[in-house]
Order: C-alpha cells, then sequence, then structure tokens
C-alpha cells in the first residue's frame, strides 16, 4: 500500500491520501488477482474500476503495465492512448512509452517522449521528476549529447540530494577525475545582460512569467529572449546552452554560430566555438560534424556464414580478437579488423598493419563500425557477399563520435614482444601521429572552419577562434596520442597557432616507481611493483588502470586493493578481483575477499555495500551455503534505503540456483519495498521475479 502521505504516483504532487488513494483499492485488487494468474478477471477489475472512475488516468496506466507485463504490448499501448486522451500532458503515460522506446532501442524517441513526462509531472513530484531526469542522463549519453546528459543529471541531483549514486555517476563522468576528456566535463555557464542594459527589464518579466526550473522553460525563455533582438548576444548565448541542456543541439548551434558573430572578445569566441564541436558530434548532426564513424549492422539470420567470414579474415591475417573475460566471451565477440599488411614509409618489410574497423557480435546483431568510409564501404561490401544479404540492408551510415581522431591511424605491430620491439612499435606510432595531425590532418577540409582546410584557416582571422578551439578540441579527444607522447603543440607549431606550454605523457622507464597519478601510463601501470607503491596511490593506479582498458593490468591492481591490509577502501576493486577468483573456481577466496571489501565499506554512504553483499550471496550459493546466502541478501533489506537493483541480481542467483521458495518470498519483500518507496520499475522487476519463482 502507498503511504497516504507519500507523493501521489500519478505525478499531481499532492499526497497519495487527497488524490489517487480512493482508485487503489481496486487497483491493488486486480494486480493481487493478476499475481495469482488470473489475468482476465484481473483486467475485468480494472476495467471497471476505469468505468467507475472515468477521470482518473492513472488506472489507464496500471492497465498498461498490467497488459505490457502479460505480453500485450499492442493492448498496452492503447490504453496509454486512452489515459492521454483524458489529460494529455499526463506525465506517467509519457514516461511509460519512453521506457518501452528505450527497451525497443529508439533512443531519440525515448528522449522526447520523456521530456514530455519531465514538463506533465508537477514540480512538486520531486521524486518522479528525478527518475526522469536520471533515465535523460542514460539516454542523452547514448546518443552523443553530454551537454543534455550533464544537464539531466544535475537537475536530478537536484531533485534527490539524498540520491549517493547521482553523486557517482556525476563525479564518475564528469568529475575532476571522470572518464570523459576534459573538455565534455566542461559545464558551459549563462551570460548576464552587460550591466545598465535597458533588456534587463525584458528579462526579469520573461523570467517571472516561466517562473520555474523546468529545463524546458529555461530553452523557451532564452530562445523568446533572443529572438526579441537579434543584437543581444548574451541571449543568443543563453538560448544555445539551454538549447543544448534539453538535446536540441542543431537549434543550439544556430544560436552559438549567431553568437560568435556579435562577440567581440577572442577568448569568448573560442571558448564558444569549442562548445560548437561538442554539439556537432551529438545525435542527428552529422551533416554538421567532422568527426565522424561509420557503421553497418547485420541482423544475423544463419551463423554459419559470419563464422566461415571471421576464420577467413583470422586465416588472412585480417583479424585480431581483443581480450574479453569469460563473462563477455559468453555473450558476444569482438575483435579489430585490419587492412591488408603493408610495409610503411622507412620500413624494410611490413611490420604493422592498420586498424580500420571493428566488429562486435552480440546475439543476434553484428555491427561492424570505423573511421574511413570507404574501408568501411569495402567491408560492408565483404560482409554482404559473405551473408547473402539484399542491396537493401545493413546500409553504411554515417554518425558524430567523440573518438579518439588518433584511431584513423592506430597501427598493430606484427612482431612479438619484447621491450625493444614495443619501443620501436611505440615509436613508430608517434611517427603516424605526426605525420597524420601534421600532412594529413591540416589539408582536410572541415565544416566548422566553413568549409576550409585548417592550414587555409590558419591565416584568416575570422575563423581564427574556431581553429584553435578546433585543435584543442581533437587533443581532448586524442588520449592514445598524449599517451604515448604525440605533442600537439607540434600541430599548433605548424598551423601558426600559440604553444600551449603543456607536454604529453611520456612513457616512463619500466623500473620506475610510481607516485603520483600522472605518471600513470599503461608501461608503469604494468611493470610498477605494487609493493612499492604507497596505500594512497593505489586507487589512483586502478583508476588509471581502468582507463587503459588492458584486462590483465586491471586485475594486478585490483588485487593489490584487494590484498593489502593497509589499502583504503575500494568496492569496485573487491568485486572485480572477486569476480576473477570465482571464474577460477576459488569461490573460498572470492567469498574472502568480498567480505573484507564489505568491512572496508562500513560506514560509506554510496550503496556499494549492498552490491558486495549480493555477490557474497552468489559465491555462497556456490559453495552450497544457501541459508548463509539468504541472510546476506535479508541484510540489504535491513537498511533504511535498501538497494534494490542489488537485490533483484540476488535473487536471480537464488532462481538460477533452483531455490524458488526462498527468490519468492525475497522478491516480495523487495516488491513491497518498491512499492514503499514508488519505484516503478524495480516494483515490476519483483513482480516478474515472483512470477519466475512460483513456476
Amino acid at each position: 500500500m502507498v503511504d497516504p502521505y507519500a507523493s501521489c504516483p500519478c505525478g499531481s504532487g499532492k499526497k497519495f491520501r487527497f488524490c489517487c488513494q480512493p482508485i487503489y483499492p481496486a487497483i491493488e485488487r486486480a494486480f493481487s488477482q493478476f499475481r495469482g494468474g488470473q489475468q482476465e478477471a484481473a483486467l475485468r477489475t480494472i476495467d471497471a474500476a476505469a468505468a467507475a472512475h472515468p477521470g482518473h488516468p492513472e488506472i489507464l496506466i496500471r492497465k498498461a503495465m498490467m497488459l505490457d507485463a502479460a505480453g500485450k504490448r499492442d493492448d498496452a499501448e492503447k490504453a496509454l492512448d486512452d489515459a492521454l486522451a483524458i489529460t494529455p500532458q499526463f506525465g506517467p503515460a509519457h514516461f511509460m512509452r519512453a521506457r518501452w522506446r528505450h527497451q525497443e532501442g529508439e533512443f531519440p524517441g525515448a528522449a522526447i517522449l520523456a521530456r514530455k513526462a519531465a514538463d506533465g509531472y508537477a514540480l512538486e513530484a520531486k521524486e518522479h521528476l528525478a527518475d526522469i531526469h536520471a533515465f535523460l542522463f542514460e539516454i542523452e549519453m547514448q546518443l552523443n549529447r553530454p551537454l543534455a546528459a550533464r544537464a539531466a543529471l544535475r537537475m536530478a541531483m537536484r531533485l534527490a540530494p539524498q540520491e549517493a549514486s547521482l553523486k557517482e555517476a556525476f563525479d564518475g563522468a564528469f568529475g575532476d577525475n571522470g572518464r570523459l576528456p576534459a573538455c565534455l566535463r566542461k559545464e558551459p555557464t549563462l551570460l548576464s545582460p552587460p550591466p545598465g542594459s535597458k533588456r534587463k527589464a525584458a528579462w526579469d518579466k520573461l523570467a517571472r512569467e516561466h517562473g520555474s526550473s523546468r529545463l524546458g522553460d529555461l530553452a523557451r525563455l532564452f530562445t523568446a529572449l533572443a529572438a526579441q533582438d537579434a543584437s543581444d548576444s548574451a541571449a543568443a548565448h543563453n538560448a544555445a546552452v539551454a538549447m543544448a541542456w534539453v538535446g536540441e543541439n542543431a537549434k543550439a548551434l544556430e544560436h552559438l554560430e549567431r553568437y560568435v558573430a556579435l562577440e567581440t572578445d577572442d577568448g569568448r569566441k573560442e571558448s564558444a566555438c569549442l562548445l560548437g564541436e561538442i554539439l556537432r558530434c551529438g545525435y542527428g548532426m552529422e551533416s554538421h560534424a567532422d568527426l565522424l564513424e561509420h557503421e553497418f549492422l547485420i541482423v544475423i539470420r544463419r551463423v554459419e556464414p559470419l563464422q566461415a567470414l571471421i576464420n577467413k579474415m583470422a586465416q588472412e591475417g585480417r583479424l585480431l580478437p581483443m581480450r574479453q573475460d569469460e563473462e563477455e566471451q559468453q555473450n558476444g565477440f569482438r575483435a579489430l579488423l585490419l587492412e591488408k599488411k603493408i610495409a610503411l614509409a622507412g620500413s624494410e618489410a611490413a611490420d604493422y598493419q592498420r586498424v580500420v574497423g571493428t566488429l562486435e557480435v552480440q546475439g543476434p546483431l553484428c555491427r561492424v563500425h570505423g573511421c574511413d568510409a570507404q574501408a568501411m564501404e569495402s567491408l560492408r561490401g565483404e560482409f554482404a557477399e559473405a551473408m547473402q544479404l539484399k542491396a537493401s540492408e545493413a546500409p553504411l551510415r554515417p554518425m558524430g563520435s567523440f573518438r579518439d581522431p588518433g584511431r584513423e591511424v592506430m597501427l598493430v605491430a606484427l612482431k612479438g614482444g619484447g621491450e625493444k620491439n614495443e619501443s620501436d612499435a611505440m615509436n613508430r606510432q608517434v611517427k603516424e601521429y605526426t605525420r597524420f595531425f601534421e600532412e594529413t590532418w591540416v589539408n582536410r577540409p572541415a565544416k566548422s572552419l566553413g568549409g576550409k582546410t585548417p592550414a587555409e584557416a590558419a591565416s584568416d582571422n575570422s575563423v581564427r577562434p574556431n581553429l584553435l578551439a578546433k585543435v584543442k578540441f581533437i587533443e581532448d579527444m586524442g588520449e592514445s596520442p598524449r599517451q604515448l607522447g604525440y605533442d600537439f603543440d607540434g600541430l599548433r607549431s605548424k598551423l601558426g597557432l600559440p604553444s600551449t606550454g603543456s607536454k604529453p605523457a611520456t612513457l616512463a622507464s619500466p623500473e620506475t616507481s610510481a607516485t603520483s597519478k600522472s605518471t600513470w601510463t599503461p608501461e608503469t601501470l604494468a611493470n610498477t611493483a605494487v609493493e612499492s607503491v604507497p596505500e594512497t596511490e593505489l586507487v589512483n593506479a586502478f583508476s588509471a588502470a581502468q582507463k587503459n582498458g588492458d584486462e590483465t593490468v586491471i586485475l594486478r591492481w585490483a588485487k593489490a586493493i584487494a590484498s593489502r591490509p593497509d589499502a583504503p577502501r575500494n568496492a569496485a576493486a573487491h568485486l572485480l578481483w572477486a569476480r576473477h577468483q570465482s571464474t577460477q573456481g576459488q569461490h573460498e577466496a572470492a567469498l574472502e575477499t568480498l567480505e573484507l571489501g564489505y568491512r572496508r565499506e562500513t560506514g560509506a554512504d554510496d550503496g556499494r555495500g549492498a552490491e558486495i553483499l549480493a555477490k557474497m550471496a552468489q559465491s555462497l550459493l556456490k559453495l552450497g551455503r544457501h541459508d548463509d546466502a539468504v541472510a546476506r541478501l535479508n541484510s540489504i533489506l535491513d537498511e533504511a534505503k535498501p538497494d534494490l537493483k542489488s537485490l533483484a541480481s540476488g535473487v536471480e542467483a537464488l532462481l538460477g540456483a533452483r531455490h524458488h521458495a526462498h527468490a519468492k518470498a525475497l522478491a516480495e519483500k523487495g516488491m513491497a519495498a518498491a512499492k514503499q518507496s514508488q519505484n516503478r520499475d524495480a516494483e515490476g522487476h519483483f513482480e516478474e521475479l515472483t512470477r519466475a519463482a512460483g513456476k
């Protein structure tokens, strides 16, 4: 039963007691029938409630949820249509539809519907609005719109400041040590009217009229201000930023270009142009983007032709499988696709191959993507012939991408390992980066430079801020060139641009004992003696290893944290090392690792303790200690605010171990906790688990 004084699930912003409480006895009776396997009776009960309360779209939302759970998505869509016929702006209906579109992989439509949902909920329905904005963050990241993703996550944090997971997500993406490149982590700020401006009164009046903290309202506010006065540079800038915050990159770019034309300060122009480079890489901006990837998707009807092609490419030395852990290998296959063997200038033999694409096989889908359109077109033809595709199938499509521009000339060394060969390979790669950036890239026309090449733009003062921003952008994106020691100031010198004075990271000698995060390169991570590293630096090394992506090196530093008695708490390291031990059959050792990690999490407020408890339960199940596993999962429910996601993973483990009675009891408790917190997604998940446990 919903708390009478909690925010009503319908999103009105009222307390449940004063809103939808009268209709819920019938809703709960219908769901009780549904869970008991009486689907037809449940639908009759919900239809009777809808007829008795014709002005309540919430009943129809619950009907849609029930129909969807029964596998009747088309009927569920009709129920949502009926709800929206009563209240066209009904937020829960738009949000439910947004989640369905997301499940179907229709991310742009899901984002549009989620924003409609945000506009439909009352501002007082903070918990529901926080859920919507957290959902938007995930989608906008998938759509390559980090400005919109950041704004959505900021809004979710403001609406639900008690949710530690939101702050963790923000720090992981946009914090000082976040995974995104530096320019994508920076938050654009809004400008004020000039001091003494007559426009200030108009700004204040419109702000009062909008009077809300919705991101959509903010975009409408500044768009209106920019339209009132075409010479107002601050309004144009703010309209650009606000439009970016709601994922309208094309409109944001229009306002931004107007602002750049009005702005007289070169520094502010350059900052705005850098913002433009980011906007150009978002979904739907392919015609504006200079940094593109090209991909084609194939639905695998028969696996044999694909396997034959993969074997053929491997025999020809054109396919290099990527390192994957055991779980990843079970779920799919990933490999680099290479050019035919070539001898590069200055080499005596064909010692290197260029990477032209990436192959990813996941379930019934095969995805191939890369930077070079011509090479990708050739690969598409090869796959189409081998898999007997029709001409209309698997079209090659461009997409904006925040990829490393150095990937365009990424090489694979054909010789074996060894310190000298590794050094030669790195030197060769740096030479390729130098040739690419300072000979090829500088002579390539760019859309953000008005069709000019960087070399041409260097002598044109009207686009110089654009060029400075573009070089800064590719430097921030170019993680691999910087790690290997390519100096982008060499490119700046070639273009006659001022040096930044920064030096690229250089590879330290293997015997160097790293004591500062700035020294963690792939080589030092692989060769530094872990026992020589201070406890305060272990987490920095582990974080650097995760960004480097080498599974062996990541495990090396995870083990160091999980094994050292003086190591700081780090749930991710303990979970990773325990998973590795478990895959090796060392379940007792994995349990010890998790228990140590849980003890270190004591008193922490970031919610990782529950995740460790769920993994402990899985290890205990593998050891046959079923009662202990159930006790660990019940401990999750003892928390003031249970981590329902971790509990659900534990219930799934119980189902996998065929402990249906325990699984059902815990799923029912989880469903009750989800109802109390009004977490509809978790409630639906636990309903499914309850049904599965009852079979």
